[in-house]
């Protein structure tokens, strides 16, 4: 387990860029070119990688650099910012077994990003996505094996231009260069929801609302049982074991639960 940034109090002078990593025991990681202190960045996982991108550094600036760390050798690789997506925080990545992708967020001036690009680590190259997918922050992600689904998260009413949370979202394909609408459910949700691809629905739980589950293929949205589910919270972690989604802490709690 590769733990890194972040910030130790309330304020952007508390971003960190120190880490650790976990095998039998902690050790920590070299510092040596390692990104800037920040928070509110990504971090996605290669295989033999963790690529950190973007965040907010000590001064609240938001950042359009990052690096990519192997845990092998201990050693720090700069990302290029030939081409990188404009500085951001908030946003979402994932890994696609090829690219990072990356996009949306949110810029220093609050305004919510509607761009994107794709990060490639065996040549180090930014390319960026089309245009079309959702202008927001904190956004529910995950990766289905071919698409991208991006959904929830804060952004602006589509009429009055308020701040709110969101129910809609949108599906990007790598393959296409394409964004295609995600349906919207009956609840909005943002970030503090444990989230999973399960190989066929998208589940999400927690965040103050109840647990739902999305079929794109189908393009339907259905709950999930309240029968023996934790108690309300945000902030969970949620995972996929292959055959259950399981979901466990936020909001300084030890207790969690299974989904099958």
């Amino acid at each position: 387990m590769i733990v890194w940034g972040g910030r130790t109090g309330a304020s952007d002078s508390s971003a960190v860029d120190t880490g650790g990593r976990l095998a039998s025991s902690w050790s920590a990681t070299t510092t040596t070119n390692a990104p800037s202190a920040r928070w509110a960045h990504t971090a996605v996982w290669t295989g033999t990688e963790m690529i950190v991108y973007g965040g907010i550094d000590t001064t609240g600036a938001r950042l359009n650099t990052g690096a990519r760390y192997n845990p092998t050798t201990n050693v720090w690789t700069p990302l290029s910012t030939t081409n990188a997506p404009s500085a951001r925080a908030r946003h979402v990545a994932v890994w696609t077994g090829r690219d990072m992708l990356a996009w949306g967020g949110e810029s220093a001036a609050g305004a919510y990003r509607t761009t994107g690009a794709r990060y490639n680590p065996a040549t180090d190259t930014w390319a960026a996505m089309a245009p079309g997918g959702p202008a927001r922050s904190d956004a529910v992600t995950a990766w289905t094996g071919s698409h991208w689904l991006v959904y929830g998260g804060e952004g602006l009413h589509p009429m009055n231009g308020s701040t709110v949370v969101l129910n809609d979202g949108a599906a990007y394909s790598p393959a296409e260069d394409l964004w295609v609408d995600v349906p919207s459910d009956v609840q909005a949700r943002s970030g503090g929801v444990a989230s999973a691809w399960s190989g066929r629905e998208l589940i999400l739980w927690g965040g103050g609302v109840q647990g739902r589950r999305l079929n794109p293929f189908t393009g339907t949205w259905s709950a999930l049982t309240t029968m023996g589910e934790p108690s309300a919270r945000t902030g969970a972690s949620g995972v996929w074991i292959g055959n259950a989604f399981v979901v466990y802490g936020g909001d300084g709690l030890a207790t969690g639960g299974l989904y099958r």
